[in-house]
């Protein structure tokens, strides 16, 4: 299963950004679902197949020496679709609840064991266990929902 992940420093840059970058990542979900090979060096270097299809999605692409086709900015179209679909903030929510472990005492705690030949990984997951958004940390923290004012807790 692949996911996309956007770290807590993407989503403190404004709405229109943050769709962009969204969009950035589900192109190379849309190439990588459809057999097209948009990135080589290591998956770095972006190609003109991801260019072409980031275009289509009404992004700007501009050209990296280093990364290739992968400075992406809004286009006047995609900002004309924040602005009539009043895209204002980000509310972050999981439609989906998971499996969730809490410790007799109420606190969380745990480690990630991985998957055999796989370097464990030192990404913690907590879920609120009332409406199922999730967050990660690379450290254990104590955190809250603020929609639902309740406590986290480590996904099991």
């Amino acid at each position: 299963m692949r996911e996309i992940n956007i770290g807590a420093r993407t989503l403190s840059r404004p709405i229109e950004n943050n769709v962009a970058t969204l969009l950035h990542e589900m192109c190379h979900y849309y190439n990588d679902r459809n057999g097209v090979k948009d990135c080589s060096r290591g998956n770095t270097y972006h190609n003109k197949n991801f260019k072409a299809v980031a275009e289509a999605c009404d992004l700007v692409v501009e050209h990296h020496d280093t990364y290739g086709w992968s400075i992406t900015s809004p286009s006047e179209a995609l900002l004309e679709f924040c602005v009539e679909n009043n895209l204002t903030e980000i509310r972050l929510n999981r439609n989906d609840v998971m499996s969730i472990a809490v410790g007799v005492s109420g606190t969380h705690a745990g480690t990630f064991t991985g998957t055999a030949g796989r370097k464990p990984s030192s990404t913690r997951k907590y879920i609120c266990p009332c409406c199922g958004m999730s967050v990660r940390a690379t450290r254990s923290v104590n955190i809250a929902c603020m929609d639902c004012d309740t406590q986290l807790v480590l996904a099991a």
